[in-house]
């Protein structure tokens, strides 16, 4: 994963992502709150894929942790 991609619970203390280091107001939130299955996504995502894309990550993250 990129350096600078921050996923974390700071603010407004619910789980979201930061897509864009440089606008770091920028945040996506992240349905489920578990670390553990929120990390064991990413890893399974960057397992799968050969190009990283931040923006399907996050509509992932977004959409599929309901």
């Amino acid at each position: 994963m990129p350096d600078n991609i921050l996923i974390d619970n700071y603010h407004i203390g619910k789980a979201h992502i930061h897509p864009n280091p440089k606008k770091h107001s920028e945040k996506i939130e992240i349905s489920k709150q578990n670390q553990n299955e929120v990390f064991e996504i990413i890893k399974d995502y960057l397992q799968i894929t050969s190009e990283f894309n931040i923006n399907e990550l996050a509509e992932m993250l977004k959409w599929l942790l309901h």
